[in-house]
């Protein structure tokens, strides 16, 4: 199942099937992910909403990512990212979250890469993975997003 548009579609039917909510913590993808949810009409019956926490302030306060994470791991992190997923599950009482974070920039090649954690967080159960994606920032952050809801897609089957 490659389209976008196809994943979102099963997963819609998943979640309403089995009365499950989801919800998002974004930082790389800076919207991206909830809107690939949002865009489609029908997305309160399985949507929640989404915290775009771009800074580590943010994640702190509003998702309850430890500092000591941010301070040890740092905001790319697995760590971090699972923590992320987990404030997104209370904040919104969703039964699955998804989260990222990374960065997308030229790497100290100057090749232009990025670094991503993407986790699915399902009924307090994480699944955490480290992508590495090639191209522009916008290539990144879409190719986050797919990732993501291929991720979620096999969490819910």
């Amino acid at each position: 199942m490659d389209n976008i548009t196809e994943i979102i579609f099963k997963i819609k039917e998943i979640c309403r099937e089995k009365a499950i909510y989801i919800s998002c913590a974004e930082s790389i993808t800076g919207g991206l992910l909830s809107y690939a949810f949002t865009k489609y009409p029908g997305a309160s019956t399985y949507f929640k909403g989404s915290v775009i926490a771009y800074t580590n302030e943010i994640k702190t306060s509003v998702l309850k990512v430890k500092k000591q994470t941010l301070n040890k791991y740092g905001a790319v992190s697995k760590e971090t990212c699972v923590e992320m997923s987990a404030g997104a599950l209370r904040a919104f009482n969703s039964q699955l979250s998804i989260a990222a974070t990374g960065y997308a920039g030229p790497d100290a090649e100057g090749e232009k890469t990025g670094t991503v954690f993407i986790a699915v967080n399902f009924k307090g159960l994480a699944i955490c993975k480290k992508y590495k994606f090639k191209g522009t920032r916008m290539q990144i952050q879409k190719q986050a997003v797919k990732t993501a809801l291929i991720m979620t897609l096999k969490q819910l089957k």
